[in-house]
């Protein structure tokens, strides 16, 4: 199996990092919708815009009640804090865009890869305890092997560390040396994120 982490080759997955990919628990079935690249990138977007908007809504916050408190407490520290707030401020205003637009072009780059292997759009995609399901051709899991994953880590500045799926690679036994075989993106399907963790959760090797 081959395993990337943020677009970066590994020897494999740790055990650690097997376990936190495993969902404790799960539904009995999960359907999705395969969506097409416009509206792929409408929910990219949607999506950028809340996470950066609350990122930068906290920042704010907390520079503001910063510039605030020494206002209050400390006045004569003001004229050295102020401009730091400032400059951080206006940082933030630079910054988020930038952010943003490199959010879109990335899953431009992902979609020009992924969208002539995932199945087409409006197809519908079923896990369940039968197996894999996709535009209504089903597949039982003991015929089903994850030949690849991508993998996101995101780090908190708390210094806890996350790990989400991103697309799966699928082998098919009996399938052609040629054949593509499934591959599931959680972004390119309405309700992709729970869908890629329940397939990894029937399929994912022993940690």
């Amino acid at each position: 199996m081959q395993v990337r982490i943020n677009g970066k080759p590994q020897d494999g997955l740790t055990p650690r990092v097997a376990r936190r990919l495993i969902p404790r628990r799960g539904p009995p079935a999960v359907e999705g919708v395969v969506m097409d690249g416009d509206a792929v990138m409408a929910a990219t977007r949607r999506g950028s815009l809340v996470l950066l908007g609350v990122i930068g809504a906290l920042a704010a916050a907390i520079n503001i009640a910063v510039l605030v408190g020494v206002a209050t407490h400390e006045p004569r520290t003001l004229t050295f804090v102020a401009p730091v707030v400032v400059a951080v401020l206006v940082g933030l205003a630079v910054l988020l865009p930038i952010a943003f637009r490199r959010r879109l072009a990335r899953m431009e780059q992902r979609l020009a890869t992924l969208l002539p292997q995932i199945p087409p759009a409006g197809a519908t995609v079923l896990a369940s305890d039968q197996g894999l399901s996709v535009n209504g051709r089903l597949t039982a899991w003991d015929q089903l092997t994850v030949d690849a994953v991508d993998i996101v880590r995101v780090s908190s500045g708390e210094g806890d560390t996350s790990w989400y799926i991103d697309t799966l690679w699928l082998a098919e036994a009996g399938a052609p040396a040629r054949s593509r075989g499934i591959v599931l993106d959680a972004a390119a399907i309405a309700g992709g994120r729970k869908l890629v963790d329940y397939v990894w959760r029937r399929l994912a090797p022993a940690a």
